[in-house]
């Protein structure tokens, strides 16, 4: 099994990578955050294909 996160960091401006579940790359940028509790979180997202 691979690494995991069980929290990230939500602010405007975080940038991370992940793995899905099929095995692509995708990077996450965090375009908008609520300043506190709860709220919309708005992220850019790539998903690369796998390589063959």
């Amino acid at each position: 099994m691979g690494n995991s996160v069980s929290e990230v960091d939500l602010s405007r401006g975080v940038r991370f990578c992940v793995q899905t579940t099929d095995g692509r790359t995708a990077y996450l940028r965090v375009l908008s955050a609520p300043a506190e509790g709860e709220g919309t979180v708005t992220l850019k997202t790539t998903v690369w294909e796998v390589p063959e």
